[in-house]
């Protein structure tokens, strides 16, 4: 009978002269001496986190419409922008901020926008500040087609909203509906009355995979 059959190696444990989590040594703690020929592998691993929770070219990205509540086809705008977040792990709060920044940089000088976190509730209100303005975050359903052959009657008359902005794949549009939970049916314009709500904000504060390696 071997004198153990599993060994635990934790890298909170590793030596003080480790260079990263990545990079380590890692001491027994005591000696253990095996028969000859004993063969050993890897098992289970547990890596926890190590990427970011929004990646830049995976799910950066914001698919924002604006248009007004101007009762004429003639001068209704259709602004369509694709707002990209910087990589990184974000709180409700901080993801909060950074989208602030970059939607109002990306529709400046026509529109600014607030994004308002609800920690109760771990989603947030987006909406624009001007009365005027109406905002759609594009849905996975949106996304697919790019809203083509929507039309919405505005005084009687028909008015295309389909998506006019920068071009992007619509099977990897990149976008961050998962962690906004924007993904069902399609998206209904809103205002400063009545802003977006998002579902419960998914930031993936830990993503573990487990493998078996074996020799």
């Amino acid at each position: 009978m071997l004198p153990c059959k599993k060994i635990y190696i934790d890298t909170k444990h590793k030596t003080s002269d480790s260079i990263s989590n990545s990079n380590f040594r890692w001491e027994l703690p005591e000696t253990l001496t095996m028969p000859h020929n004993t063969i050993f592998y890897v098992d289970d691993l547990c890596v926890p986190h190590s990427w970011y929770g929004i990646e830049q070219n995976v799910n950066d990205k914001i698919y924002v419409q604006l248009t007004s509540n101007a009762s004429s086809v003639a001068n209704k705008p259709n602004e369509c922008k694709i707002v990209t977040i910087t990589p990184g792990n974000y709180t409700l709060e901080t993801l909060c901020a950074e989208m602030v920044i970059k939607m109002n940089a990306a529709y400046n000088p026509q529109a600014t926008f607030t994004v308002t976190p609800n920690a109760t509730t771990n989603t947030m209100s987006i909406k624009p500040v001007l009365a005027i303005h109406l905002i759609k975050i594009l849905t996975d359903a949106d996304l697919a087609t790019g809203m083509a052959g929507l039309t919405v009657q505005v005084g009687g008359n028909a008015w295309a909203g389909h998506w006019v902005g920068t071009a992007y794949d619509h099977k990897n549009p990149q976008d961050m509906n998962d962690i906004l939970n924007n993904t069902d049916g399609y998206s209904a314009f809103f205002s400063a009355a009545a802003p977006h709500v998002t579902g419960y904000i998914d930031l993936q504060p830990i993503k573990i995979f487990t493998c078996t390696v074996r020799t």
